[in-house]
């Protein structure tokens, strides 16, 4: 973002201070002046040309040309928090001179900063109260995504339908036991939201008809908090946004219409919202920018991907894959991914953005272990196995159409407790620690401790590339305890100092040191130049080439946009 300053010039003509009538004593004086003329006239041209200059940066600041710079500050709703966060990562990675700020705090406070300058943009899953706009009257609220409200019960109850005026009677106590709607005799327990919530204030406004809620109704900071004591509850009621109703709990039918997205959509379901993303006075300069990238197809597949009901179109993102042409929204049928826990994430987030760009595709995606992702591609039980390492000569024998095709590198990072003296191992001395023949970190330069091992299960990917990448077909100890995910090992080396683990390269933080290998850190520059020693790449197996929807996921991972994903969950792209 470019910012002019004007600055005024001071031209000083130093003459004869003796005027006479001869035109050419005058002479210096004219010269003068005409300097003067051209040198504002100069100005002038400049000040427009920097202006001219500034609205085309204005301009290509909403096509996200990358030479924005600066800060947003964005608070408010917690129900569109998720949406934000999820496109500041992207924004910030487009735009690297970019720094967003995301906080929560509800509707109101969303609201209340941005009316005092406090924040740039203002969440809120509500439209902005009459008491608001008198207070703040250049307020202009800019709608990103539509939300319904779900009734949600325990999945035990047997009622699946209530009414509106149910719902308010329950919520204002004036029915308290479920037996006087049709189920069970059993007292319900009222959950909801807090005063502060944009959720609540919706719920009051679309439900309650000026009715206060009963002083009994537990009240919960978050909807995972409704969801959660849902579940806990058999007898209890909460609501919720559409994107908290899954199997864990029972989504009411409200005047015999089921919270979905496409009765949001359609208008037939009662109980439902704008979530707003708001300003003081029309959006400009960043907060333009990045609400116009909400407002994006990148940003409308981010609000499909939290739960919520987009807007706006979701394919034909710029900067979508080659090979995604025209006609490919026509894709249809299911998909089915099964296998590497490390590969896992990268395939999660994948589907998402892959669904909202094709509605008619379905993609289901499970773990298991790469051996299971391997033999599931080889037995046609799937149509993608996931593997964190190469194929087998034994599985290659057993399948020898399999196809592997690498989405991803990652390097296997040693890590130890974050107070643990040592810095730096040899894979030679890896190894013996994990042979069981170097049991104390004095043995290696640290202090007197004993070292824990800790490492994989047997089905991992990551433990397989450990064992063929450091161990030279030597076996493990006994005493190394087996963790089923990168997560578990993470956990166990961070709470236990004498531990010693090995993870994805994504897994190395703060919390944890990660170790140099033969004297070289794990990071993304040193898995792709070569120089970590422990790397591997991640691969999606086909039984045979890929074709199909098969192929047409696998295009998308490797697309631009997929790599991007690669690197969010901490991989290194290709």
């Amino acid at each position: 973002m470019r910012v002019g300053i004007y600055s005024p010039i001071k031209v000083e003509i130093a003459g004869d201070s003796k005027m006479t009538n001869g035109l050419g004593e005058k002479r210096p004086l004219l010269l003068g002046i005409l300097l003067v003329l051209v040198l504002l006239m100069a100005a002038v041209f400049a000040g427009c040309t920097s202006d001219d200059e500034d609205e085309e940066d204005d301009d290509e600041e909403g096509d996200g040309d990358g030479d924005l710079s600066g800060e947003i500050t964005i608070t408010g709703s917690t129900t569109v928090l998720p949406i934000a966060e999820a496109l500041k990562e992207k924004f910030e990675k487009e735009h690297a001179d970019v720094t967003i700020q995301v906080s929560g705090g509800g509707s109101s406070t969303g609201v209340t900063d941005v009316g005092e300058g406090n924040s740039d943009i203002g969440m809120a899953s509500r439209d902005i109260k009459d008491s608001e706009m008198e207070k703040y009257p250049d307020l202009v609220a800019t709608v990103i995504a539509k939300d319904g409200i779900a009734v949600i019960i325990h999945t035990d109850n047997t009622v699946t339908e209530l009414t509106v005026d149910q719902i308010l009677d329950i919520y204002s106590g004036a029915t308290t036991n479920w037996k006087d709607v049709g189920g069970a005799d059993e007292e319900i327990v009222l959950v909801g939201r807090d005063s502060a919530s944009g959720t609540r204030a919706s719920f009051e406004e679309l439900v309650m008809d000026d009715n206060d809620v009963a002083a009994t109704m537990l009240e919960k900071n978050s909807n995972g908090a409704v969801y959660e004591s849902i579940t806990a509850t058999p007898g209890a009621i909460g609501y919720v946004g559409l994107g908290y109703v899954d199997a864990g709990v029972t989504g009411v039918k409200v005047d015999g219409v089921e919270p979905s997205i496409d009765t949001v959509l359609d208008g037939s379901y009662p109980i439902s919202r704008s979530l707003n993303m708001i300003t003081l006075g029309e959006a400009d300069g960043l907060a333009k920018a990045f609400i116009d990238y909400v407002l994006s197809p990148v940003g409308q597949a981010a609000v499909i991907e939290e739960g919520f009901v987009n807007i706006g179109e979701t394919d034909g993102a710029e900067g979508e894959g080659e090979g995604e042409g025209e006609g490919e929204e026509e894709l249809s049928g299911e998909l089915t991914l099964t296998g590497s826990t490390t590969v896992l994430p990268i395939a999660e987030a994948a589907k998402v953005e892959f669904e909202a760009l094709h509605p008619k595709v379905t993609v289901q995606v499970s773990g298991g272990g790469s051996s299971t992702g391997v033999t599931d591609a080889g037995e046609g039980n799937n149509d993608i196995g996931m593997a964190s390492r190469e194929v087998k000569d034994s599985e290659m024998e057993k399948y020898p159409d399999i196809k592997a095709t690498v989405i991803a590198k990652d390097g296997i990072a040693l890590i130890a407790h974050k107070d643990n003296t040592v810095s730096d191992l040899s894979v030679e001395q890896i190894r013996q620690i994990y042979m069981g023949e170097i049991t104390n970190w004095a043995d290696v330069g640290g202090e007197d401790l004993e070292i824990v091992l800790i490492g994989r299960d047997s089905a991992s990917g990551t433990r397989a590339s450990f064992e063929d990448l450091v161990m030279d077909d030597n076996d493990v100890a006994a005493t190394m305890l087996e963790k089923n995910s990168n997560g578990a090992v993470h956990e166990s080396v961070s709470s236990t100092p004498g531990a010693i683990g090995y993870v994805g390269l994504g897994y190395v933080d703060d919390k944890v040191k990660g170790l140099m290998v033969d004297g070289v850190a794990p990071s993304v520059d040193t898995v792709l130049d070569g120089s970590y020693p422990i790397a591997r790449s991640l691969n999606m197996v086909t039984l045979g080439e890929p074709d199909g929807l098969a192929k047409a996921f696998i295009d998308w991972v490797l697309s631009d946009d997929g790599q991007a994903i690669v690197e969010e969950e901490g991989f290194v792209p290709l």
